[in-house]
């Protein structure tokens, strides 16, 4: 295949696709066009890259064109920033309300930008580092909404209660479950914001239900007083309420969210049964504040976006909360690239927003990838050699596919390479470190690209190569259909004198919880039951390799399982339930496990469906970390509270804290739901034992983490 200067990068116009089938060798041209097509851009991610050299086609619309084009961004500041700089900075981003631009605020921002102004903002002074905060699926046109200054009030909560977070989707807040005990008329919900761009547009509020909210200028927030008149107006009728609020991620029967937030706050327990009933617990009478992810991303499972939505999250969350109140945050999300060493740009965020709020607790799922064939690993090339990945992408994928190579330090440029080989195709490409390729067709589409990075906001102690790849059957039938098939994707150290370790990451790109759709995600293929790179270690999510943050892995109540071909013992970890070590971060896997199914023949967990009295089964990691969040706000709401990270871990786990993981089976300090503590004891009760549920088999879903 010929390798040859692409005319006109930037500016092709696009022309009916006519082969929907494999573009055939006179459609396709490879070029090093990023320079050309994008200018002198730094300091931003290799998917920021992508989303330009693609003309963001993958990408979910945002208001304007071409360079006017607004797309949401986070920014690291860096620490010597002056006050000049920070304030030109906070103006190229028009910077959310709720974040301060003078030297005491914060390190980390989200707002806006437009493309045209995206190497003016990399060459600021006081940046460090950038990244779009754009989901990954072609989207609607969004009205903009204006931006606002602070003005946040919190709405009211029981004395000495923790306040509980959940940063999730589909979120039934009028659920009975979400009430006061004493009062069902009462929602424990101080307030919910859909994240979702048009959610104040006329066709979505049409009764002003919804409204700005204050400090950030995206989505709406549905009140505690505007949701209490609705329970009052139905007469509790949940699905006349999600109607009249058009919030149609509770429309259905089930969600991700309502099953998670029952996990974690639901009155009474869920988990509660006949031989240990429901008792007092402060999580019945802690106040509630919700997030529901922007709807489009909410189906984009790659994580695009989660660096803007879930920063901008925690700041809304503890903007409701008291002075020194107790926050304990729910995030059953996540993604599976980064360089896995908790330095991601959100990783460093998140650590940085917990280190500066020692009262707030963030609680992360460990990630459900362990079985997935989507990490592989070289533990260390040398001078000379190469390894190949074998990358097999489906066909029926209408969504981008992200392949990320990381090496385990910073290479210089030209000293490793990556070559790929197309499905059906003898040519091939080899990109050295410090270049870059994009795979165009006739028509002017982007059809795949090979990006280096020697630094970047998510690896800035790693260097690495992104292969984004469009999708194979685009919804848009005038695209070009990007190859199907095995890509087989070679590193080769070429210069580096001592061995380097090299780990490849594909990532997340299903159908999420409760959309239908065809199972698109690729896979490495490898040696059955004795492979020579695929791994199921180092599969955390891409958010757990934070160092601040508890993060939670799944295990079975009863029984045990053997994982796919291993020679192991049988193990109650979760067959999906990914683990560690983190790459060389301080993450060496889960801090501890918590229930995530009855069973490996009885699947998941009940819990709350979107309408009152009905249950359904969810499994994954996303059900086991809930539970421990209910654990830890009953702590914090007990007499005499653990206070820190490392002491809430030894109330949870044992005066040892974890228990270590030397032969990586997963094996941790393990969480069982049970006789939860109760607000007028001290202490808690740990590892407390339940007799087998008395429930109803009903098949499960796997939860989004």
């Amino acid at each position: 295949m010929a390798w040859h200067e692409v005319k006109k990068a930037a500016g092709l116009s696009a022309a009916p696709n006519t082969n929907r089938g494999f573009p055939t060798r006179k459609e396709l041209t490879y070029a090093d066009a990023i320079a050309k097509a994008l200018g002198p851009l730094k300091a931003c991610d290799a998917r920021s890259v992508w989303a330009q050299v693609s003309k963001f086609a993958g990408f979910a619309k945002t208001p304007g064109k071409g360079n006017s084009k607004l797309v949401p961004v986070a920014v690291e500041v860096k620490r010597s920033a002056s006050a000049s700089e920070r304030l030109k900075i906070a103006a190229a981003i028009r910077l959310r309300g709720i974040y301060v631009a003078n030297p005491t605020g914060w390190r980390f921002w989200t707002g806006v930008a437009s493309v045209g102004s995206f190497a003016a903002l990399s060459n600021l002074p006081g940046v460090a580092g950038w990244r779009i905060g754009l989901e990954n699926i072609p989207g609607v046109s969004r009205k903009k909404i204006p931006f606002n200054s602070i003005g946040l009030a919190w709405a009211g909560a029981p004395k000495n209660r923790p306040l509980i977070g959940i940063i999730d989707h589909g979120i039934a807040v009028a659920h009975p479950s979400f009430r006061y005990p004493a009062a069902q008329s009462e929602p424990r919900l101080i307030s919910l914001w859909d994240q979702d761009p048009d959610r104040l547009s006329s066709k979505n509020n049409p009764t002003q239900l919804w409204q700005v909210v204050q400090g950030l200028g995206y989505g709406g927030e549905l009140t505690r007083v505007k949701l209490k008149a609705l329970i009052a107006a139905n007469g509790g009728r949940d699905s006349l309420i999600y109607e009249e609020l058009k919030y149609k991620p509770a429309l259905g029967h089930l969600s991700h969210g309502t099953h998670v937030l029952d996990l974690a706050a639901g009155s009474p327990n869920p988990l509660a049964n006949a031989t240990h009933p429901a008792s007092p617990e402060a999580v019945s009478d802690s106040p509630i504040v919700a997030v529901q992810l922007p709807y489009i991303p909410a189906r984009d499972s790659s994580g695009s976006a989660l660096c803007v939505h879930v920063l901008d999250a925690l700041h809304y969350i503890v903007s409701k909360s008291k002075l020194n109140q107790k926050v304990v945050i729910n995030l059953s999300d996540g993604a599976y690239g980064g360089p896995h060493d908790g330095l991601s740009m959100l990783e460093r965020a998140i650590d940085d927003f917990l280190g500066n709020r020692p009262n707030v607790t963030l609680v992360l799922a460990a990630g459900n990838a362990l079985d997935s064939r989507g990490h592989a690993r070289v533990a260390g090339l040398k001078k000379g050699e190469s390894v190949q990945f074998d990358w097999r992408i489906l066909p029926d994928d209408y969504t981008d596919s992200f392949l990320e190579v990381w090496f385990d330090r910073v290479c210089a440029n030209q000293s490793v390479t990556l070559t790929v080989t197309l499905p059906n195709d003898p040519g091939s490409v080899t990109v050295t470190m410090g270049s870059n390729e994009v795979l165009s067709h006739s028509s002017g589409y982007s059809l795949a690209s090979v990006i280096s990075l020697g630094t970047n906001p998510d690896g800035p102690k790693r260097s690495m190569f992104l292969v984004a790849v469009a999708p194979t059957n685009p919804k848009n039938k005038d695209f070009p259909a990007a190859p199907h098939g095995l890509w087989k994707v070679k590193v080769s150290n070429i210069k580096l004198a001592a061995d380097v370790a090299v780990d490849a990451w594909i990532e997340r790109d299903n159908p999420v919880f409760t959309e239908s759709g065809p199972r698109r995600q690729s896979f490495f293929e490898d040696r059955h039951c004795n492979p020579l790179v695929v791994t199921g270690q180092g599969t955390l999510g891409s958010l757990a390799g934070s160092n601040q943050a508890i993060v939670v892995g799944g295990r079975y109540r009863r029984g045990s399982a053997s994982v796919g071909c291993e020679v192991l013992p049988l193990s109650r970890v979760a067959k999906y339930s990914s683990r560690g070590p983190g790459r060389a971060g301080p993450a060496q896997g889960p801090d501890l496990l918590g229930p995530s199914d009855d069973s490996p023949v009885e699947l998941g967990l009940l819990a709350a469906a979107n309408r009152a009295g009905a249950k359904f089964r969810m499994d994954g990691t996303s059900v086991a970390a809930p539970i421990v969040t209910r654990r830890i706000v009953n702590l914090l709401g007990a007499p005499n509270p653990p206070a820190g990270r490392p002491a809430i871990l030894a109330a949870l786990t044992g005066p040892n804290g974890p228990a270590s993981d030397p032969d990586l089976t997963g094996e941790k300090a393990y969480v069982e739901p049970g006789l939860e503590p109760q607000p007028a004891a001290s202490g808690g009760i740990l590892g407390a034992k339940l007799s087998k549920l008395q429930i109803t088999n009903v098949k499960a879903t796997r939860g989004r983490h």
